[in-house]
């Protein structure tokens, strides 16, 4: 290993030439793959959108439902006289 002095050092390019060690890589190889593995999984995995509203049911087989918002109710999963 060679020794320098500080003026050797203030004017030397030794700190910039070096190459950055083997783990440097690895961990922004590493962290660049879990990031688009996040980015990519989250375009794919499905997404449950429960929305809590105020609303009415009533007597199955009539065809009331009420509900404030302007959506419409595509399921519903609770039937007549069900906790909610």
């Amino acid at each position: 290993m060679k020794l320098y002095n500080k003026s050797e050092l203030r004017y030397s390019r030794i700190f910039f030439d070096k190459r950055p060690p083997a783990f440097a890589f690895i961990l922004i190889i590493s962290t660049a793959i879990i990031l688009s593995g996040a980015l990519v999984g989250a375009a794919y995995i499905p997404k449950n959108y429960i929305v809590k509203a105020n609303g009415n049911s009533v007597i199955i087989g009539t065809e009331f439902l009420s509900a404030i918002g302007s959506r419409k109710v595509v399921t519903l999963h609770k039937s007549e006289g069900d906790m909610v």
